[in-house]
């Protein structure tokens, strides 16, 4: 009875997301019919390692992902779609996101989001035994608040919980992160690099644990590659993950804002 109803709860949050998104484009373009401002942009992330958006959690093997941005000024859709180099599925996050609080020093945002995890699984199946790929489907639901210092640095407070639906997933998955992001910061005239330390708790099901990370990147100016790296340390807790994780990748960013007449 719960697993029918948690079915039914999952495909009805999967149709109200896609009727938010296209109603929520309507009615912008109606309130200026004019000037419209959308962003249509994207990045293409090819890494020796896939990394979770939670970076205690990893594929654990070369992966590629792609993620995608489309909306307006405070609400977008933002996929989020994961393989494998060998070209199977690894997880599909539909994000929407929609930006409550929008200042030049502060922000506050919420999302929501229907995820498709998928995993090998050895099945029989009259009498031959062989991998078929098994979905298994979340909705999570964020909380970020972002307090802007300067032009180079920030800092921001991110919640962000998990239910699985389906049997065999983690059924409650909680993760805390404070953050900081430094941007901007120049190797010279044309090459410059980021650096966003994080120290997160996290907790799954009766597992919890504490970890520090932080991601990088080197940009060069007006070019869309740029080279990436994560970190991943374990302080503390009994979840299980490696005490140290990284990877290295190559990431392609497209699109951008667009006004439409």
């Amino acid at each position: 009875m719960i697993f029918n109803f948690t079915k039914n709860l999952f495909t009805k949050v999967v149709f109200l997301l896609l009727f938010i998104v296209i109603v929520q484009t309507c009615f912008s373009q109606k309130l200026d019919n004019t000037k419209v401002e959308r962003t249509f942009s994207g990045a293409i992330n090819l890494t020796n390692n896939g990394f979770s958006n939670i970076p205690s959690f990893s594929l654990g093997k070369p992966a590629t992902i792609i993620n995608l941005i489309m909306g307006g000024k405070r609400t977008t859709f933002e996929p989020e779609l994961r393989f494998s180099l060998e070209g199977k599925p690894w997880s599909f996050l539909f994000w929407l996101r929609h930006k409550l609080i929008l200042k030049s020093k502060y922000q506050m945002s919420v999302g929501i989001h229907p995820g498709f995890n998928f995993k090998d699984e050895l099945a029989t199946i009259k009498g031959v035994e062989s991998s078929h790929i098994i979905t298994r489907r979340y909705l999570t639901e964020e909380l970020n608040q972002n307090f802007v210092i300067n032009k180079y640095i920030s800092t921001s407070l991110y919640y962000m919980y998990g239910r699985g639906i389906d049997i065999g997933t983690t059924k409650n998955t909680h993760y805390l992160s404070l953050r900081m992001a430094l941007t901007n910061l120049k190797i010279s005239e044309s090459i410059s690099f980021r650096i966003n330390p994080q120290v997160f708790y996290l907790k799954t099901d009766e597992k919890e644990g504490f970890f520090i990370a932080s991601s990088f990147g080197i940009f060069k100016k007006n070019w869309p590659v740029s080279i990436g790296a994560i970190m991943n340390k374990k302080i503390s807790g009994n979840i299980i993950a490696k005490d140290f994780n990284w990877n290295i990748g190559l990431n392609y960013v497209f699109g951008g804002k667009f006004k439409k007449q």
